[in-house]
């Protein structure tokens, strides 16, 4: 799955589940036009922090 393909399968869960992007941007603490670039299949870094995990 590409970039695109994942952009287009998060914009159909979230239209499915009717969420709007600036509430899936809150619950997922990254900008609203992060989530509109991710959608489009335009962004390359979605703006997600990894976690390194703690002994």
């Amino acid at each position: 799955m590409d970039l695109k393909e994942f952009g287009a399968y998060v914009a159909q869960l979230r239209k499915a589940k009717k969420i709007s992007q600036e509430q899936l941007s809150r619950d997922l603490g990254i900008s609203r036009a992060t989530i509109s670039s991710l959608e489009n299949g335009t962004s390359s870094d979605v703006g997600i922090k990894k976690n390194s995990p703690h002994p």
